[in-house]
């Protein structure tokens, strides 16, 4: 990073119901970032969804992984970009339109056209939650990237909002400036997801990025460049532990371990065999994982002193992922333009991506192309954790990036119009002073 370049220092952190995770990173005026380190602590049931539980014990587990970062490197930041895992009362996108009565797009008629939006979604105890990476801008009926400083007399923005509780907004700020630090920007999760491992040519050609997370399953879907949609469900792999749990009669650590060890691998070979399987059925059509128990060695259960074949185990596990994956893509499936634009296929992110094989279950049983999604390639980011669990993170200080370089250019902007504005002036003066000569 040039020395002429101006960095700041802040603080990302995902708040997940089952682990915080955080990294201190230098971001460039420009938006380029270097990550310096990374922590994280497990909550411990002190955070589920976004709402504090317990507020000491909330205060303790962000304290920690903060220290698990910042112990390693000599600064400490002020800023905070953060996510959690929300779920929202509604997901909308809505319309905001202003007048350009000076003709140019200025920083503050960006700001009057997201409140125009705003002001469409506004519901008592409820905040609006937008990212400024979802954003999208017309001039005139002219699709733009970035309007500021253009020419032109009617200003469009389309944007998306997630209305959350306001007391999880309230809370979650208190909990960061006790620390010290100020919370900048908050980010939706199902957005975040999609930040931190999709680009901008899948946004383009397609995609639909699933985060599968312990309590939430989070959505995000574009076509053509354009944020088509982003909602979370309140069902995520701690439905899976507990349907493990009740058919094994195992205890919760057991049934998490065979869930990420065993996963998905029979009912894959079942779909993969069984080609009159349609795509989006249920998965009361998947007998065939019985047909796989005498070939498969038993799974003893220490803590229910009991045996059970792996192919049920699979059965099990595959029911409660096709449910979530049903509802969570039942948006796009309902219209088969939008599932036959999804160019890019399904991306899947979260822990719940680390369940073995569950890419080529997506794939085989909903005939749509899935791959695991990894964070970017990010300067300083510990290739000891480029998994699918941090994904969300990286996404975070993406919108950290993309916050600081609009920041930047509205500055820029404001010099440049005072500038633009004097140098008129004086040109007024000069041609007036000849004139009167």
């Amino acid at each position: 990073m040039s020395a002429r370049t101006r960095e700041k220092y802040i603080l990302a952190v995902d708040f997940g119901s089952a682990v915080v995770r955080v990294a201190v990173a230098a971001i460039s005026s420009s938006g380029h970032i270097q990550v310096l380190c990374m922590g994280e602590t497990p909550t411990g049931g002190a955070i589920e969804n976004g709402i504090l539980q317990n507020r000491r014990n909330a205060q303790n587990v962000f304290n920690q992984a903060v220290i698990s970062a910042l112990g390693r490197t000599g600064r400490k930041p002020v800023s905070v970009f953060a996510s959690a895992a929300f779920i929202e009362k509604v997901s909308l996108i809505k319309e905001g339109r202003v007048q350009i009565h000076s003709g140019v797009v200025t920083s503050d008629l960006l700001q009057e056209a997201r409140e125009s939006a705003r002001q469409q979604c506004i519901e008592p105890a409820m905040c609006c939650l937008r990212s400024l990476t979802a954003e999208e801008w017309w001039i005139d009926d002219q699709r733009v990237l970035n309007p500021l400083g253009l020419r032109g007399s009617i200003l469009r923005t389309r944007l998306h909002f997630a209305q959350i509780p306001l007391m999880a907004l309230d809370n979650m700020r208190a909990l960061v400036e006790s620390d010290g630090f100020q919370l900048e920007d908050l980010v939706f999760s199902p957005i975040a997801a999609a930040l931190g491992c999709i680009t901008d040519e899948d946004r383009a050609m397609g995609v639909a990025v699933i985060d599968l997370g312990m309590k939430h399953t989070g959505l995000a879907f574009y076509q053509g460049s354009s944020l088509r949609g982003a909602s979370d469900i309140d069902l995520g792999v701690d439905a899976i532990v507990a349907d493990l749990m009740a058919a094994t009669e195992c205890h919760e650590p057991e049934a998490r371990s065979i869930l990420f060890e065993y996963g998905l691998a029979h009912a894959l070979d079942g779909l993969l065999n069984n080609p009159e399987d349609g795509g989006i059925a249920t998965v009361d059509d998947l007998p065939f994982v019985r047909q796989q128990a005498a070939l498969s060695p038993a799974v003893k259960l220490r803590s229910a002193n009991r045996e059970i074949d792996r192919a049920t185990i699979c059965e099990i596990i595959a029911a409660r992922v096709d449910e979530i994956f049903n509802h969570i893509l039942a948006p796009i499936f309902q219209d088969k333009l939008q599932r036959f634009s999804l160019n890019r296929g399904i991306v899947l992110t979260g822990g719940g991506a680390l369940i073995p094989k569950i890419a080529d279950f997506v794939s085989a049983k909903y005939k749509i192309a899935a791959r695991l999604g990894r964070p970017l390639e990010i300067q300083g980011w510990l290739p000891s954790l480029q998994t699918t669990a941090y994904t969300p993170l990286a996404g975070i200080l993406v919108h950290a990036a993309h916050y600081e370089k609009d920041r930047a250019e509205r500055v820029r902007q404001e010099v440049f119009g005072r500038h633009e504005y004097l140098d008129s002036k004086f040109l007024f003066r000069e041609i007036k002073d000849n004139e009167d000569g």
